[in-house]
């Protein structure tokens, strides 16, 4: 038996991008999304998103590479610039080995604290640029507050598994006590320009039995956006992907069953 969970990163980054995964969870075949707590609407996006779409699943995207802290600078100084602001991707993998481990500890439990407060449970743990998957470290932060929150993460992405190591990573999460799915397919993340339904389809028809999880990245590409983010175009080719009525029929035809983490 085939189970995928297809994944919409970056609930509330922008308006666009959230408009973008609603759209694509209640035309297409998204079914969860991660949610970045350090923006101001959040929270009321995922209430507008739990109304529209019931049925979709939603993670914490922990994030420690864009934006503020929830926690105050003063609190968090070795995670944050003179700004106040997360250092950028780049920046924070060069210091990734002398981050204050406590500090990034007490921001993730943070931001899931604040998903919590809207008062129904988070269904999983990622995170943004995959920076928990960056260090050792790092990833077993992201294992003690999964086995604290009872949640389930992504199974690290390929560049990843290179990093930590497959053996070792299947050993923490005996460790821990924590489950993923077999593998996260990050492959159809736009930027070498393979975005079409065939594409996807040619990834979707290597998965193996068992439960994988597709990262993607939905949106529509608003001003905030363009501003702010390289990958902003992309996202409406993602979403019209997504929104295929040739890739929901591919997948239904085939007997692969779209589920979010909770129906791991």
């Amino acid at each position: 038996m085939k189970k995928l969970i297809v994944n919409a990163d970056d609930l509330g980054l922008t308006e666009g991008v959230t408009n973008g995964i609603i759209h694509a969870a209640a035309n297409g075949i998204v079914t969860s999304t991660s949610a970045m707590m350090n923006h101001a609407t959040t929270s009321a996006d995922i209430t507008r998103a739990r109304e529209t779409c019931p049925q979709m699943g939603f993670g914490v995207h922990l994030v420690l590479t864009e934006g503020r802290p929830l926690l105050a600078p003063e609190a968090v100084p070795g995670l944050v610039n003179e700004n106040g602001l997360f250092y950028k991707f780049n920046r924070e993998r060069e210091r990734i080995a002398r981050l204050d481990l406590g500090q990034v500890r007490a921001e993730w439990s943070t931001q899931i604290e604040s998903f919590l407060g809207l008062g129904f449970q988070p269904d999983h743990l990622d995170s943004h640029h995959h920076i928990s998957y960056h260090h050792p470290d790092l990833f077993k932060i992201l294992l003690e507050l999964a086995r604290e929150y009872h949640l389930p993460i992504r199974y690290p992405p390929p560049e990843c598994i290179e990093i930590l190591g497959k053996d070792a990573i299947d050993g923490w999460l005996g460790e821990y006590g924590v489950t993923a799915p077999s593998s996260c397919l990050t492959e159809y993340y736009g930027y070498n320009g393979e975005i079409s339904s065939e594409y996807l389809l040619s990834i979707i028809k290597l998965m193996t039995d068992g439960v994988h999880e597709l990262m993607c990245h939905p949106g529509f590409a608003d001003q905030e956006l363009i501003n702010s983010s390289s990958y902003n175009s992309p996202r409406e080719l993602e979403l019209k992907v997504l929104t295929s009525p040739e890739v929901s029929g591919w997948i239904r035809d085939h007997g692969i069953e779209l589920i979010p983490f909770l129906k791991m």
